[in-house]
């Protein structure tokens, strides 16, 4: 299951300090906090680390809201690798009471095109997205529980 991990980079801060592991998806990266230290809608005057902890905790909050939300056959965004390039996110469409859930990358959105603590919902068509074919598929109310305990844990 997803777990998230914040490693203050003193060599090259913003970069490599997110460890984001989610197994049953292949994922096992080090992405960066550069975005989530320049948010403009939280504390904007503020650039450092704890500043990143604080927006990555606005926007677990804000996925378990939208995830919560969700209706059945309808598709979410969750943007986790946050780059000058693209962005890496988790794929989530509803079927029933379970969620699939898969990686994938758009390069229709990018660190400085979209505010990750303010825009929740990002507008997409299934053509702008490139998913992977590994999916995992998990109970809602389970994978909102590990939304939660991922920001009590920050």
């Amino acid at each position: 299951m997803l777990t998230l991990k914040f490693h203050d980079n003193l060599r090259f801060p913003g970069h490599k300090d997110i460890h984001v592991k989610y197994e049953e998806l292949h994922i096992d990266s080090w992405v960066d906090s550069y975005y989530l230290v320049l948010d403009q809608h939280l504390l904007p005057q503020i650039e450092t680390f704890e500043k990143a902890k604080m927006v990555q905790k606005h926007i677990l909050k804000n996925w378990q809201l939208m995830v919560q939300d969700m209706k059945e056959k309808e598709s979410i965004i969750l943007p986790y690798d946050i780059s000058d390039q693209y962005i890496g996110f988790l794929y989530v469409y509803q079927m029933d009471y379970y969620l699939n859930i898969s990686k994938g990358w758009t390069t229709k959105y990018y660190g400085y095109s979209f505010i990750p603590s303010f825009d929740k919902y990002l507008e997409f068509d299934l053509s702008d997205l490139r998913l992977d074919s590994v999916k995992d598929t998990v109970l809602k109310n389970d994978f909102i529980e590990v939304l939660r305990n991922l920001e009590t844990s920050l």
